[in-house]
């Protein structure tokens, strides 16, 4: 199996392993009141990059996390950009 080289690295994302473990600990740090999205029906997440819109993804996937609703259904739309 071959390995795909990060053609983005250091731009969209770091491109040292601590750096983006850094980035994961910082949004980690926040606490959610999980309460207050008891009824998630949906999410849409962002995935601009990291220092874009990492923070906000990291919040939507630790909400679905707590919520400890049985997920039925996924669905990933992955435009091109091309």
């Amino acid at each position: 199996m071959s390995t795909r080289k990060a053609v983005v690295s250091g731009s969209f994302y770091p491109d040292k392993k601590e750096e983006i473990l850094k980035f994961f600990e910082h949004f980690n740090s926040f606490t959610i009141n999980a309460e207050t999205f008891e009824n998630i029906k949906a999410i849409i997440v962002p995935h601009a990059g990291y220092i874009y819109s990492g923070f906000t993804a990291n919040l939507a996937y630790q909400l679905v996390s707590i919520s400890k609703k049985d997920i039925k259904r996924v669905v990933v739309i992955g435009p091109s950009h091309r």
